[in-house]
């Protein structure tokens, strides 16, 4: 699927969110096992991580795409590979089953390594979902983006 359609599936539902975008903390434990989170979101930050997705996808378009290198990536570039190369990534799909996710987040949500936001652009296909990862390194340092924070269950937009 090209970034292109991506965007225009995303531009879509930007006005009708509701219920089409997920976000989910993650964390690494041991052994390649992962644990996840999942904050209930407004419509209004559903529309504006949409958003957020679109705008940086804009951005990519304009980027040579090149293989991934494990060692290194260079300016200017997307690199792209298969998913099926990602050890791992059945795992961390696997602890996104609601019958699997925390039932509230941990104390330190510093502990998190990533999130993931999964919007499921038609109604009419909810198998086909878009998967949206972020390594988070340090939940205080952020270039772009939302700062909220975890209160009774929800996300909210601080």
């Amino acid at each position: 699927m090209s970034l292109e359609s991506i965007v225009d599936k995303l531009i879509t539902i930007s006005d009708m969110p509701q219920g089409k975008v997920s976000l989910y903390f993650t964390r690494k434990d041991y052994k390649s096992s992962y644990t996840s989170y999942k904050p209930e979101l407004s419509i209004d930050l559903q529309k504006e991580f949409i958003n957020i997705v679109i705008e940086c996808l804009e951005e990519l378009k304009e980027k040579n795409p090149v293989p991934f290198n494990p060692a290194g990536s260079l300016d200017d570039t997307i690199e792209i590979c298969n998913y099926e190369s990602v050890d791992s990534l059945e795992h961390i799909i696997q602890s996104l089953d609601e019958d699997k996710l925390l039932e509230s987040p941990p104390d330190d949500i510093s502990k998190f390594t990533f999130y993931c936001l999964v919007i499921t652009p038609e109604e009419s296909n909810p198998t086909e979902k878009l998967l949206f990862f972020r390594r988070v390194t340090k939940f205080k340092k952020l270039k772009k983006g939302i700062i909220g924070q975890l209160i009774s269950g929800d996300f909210k937009k601080n």
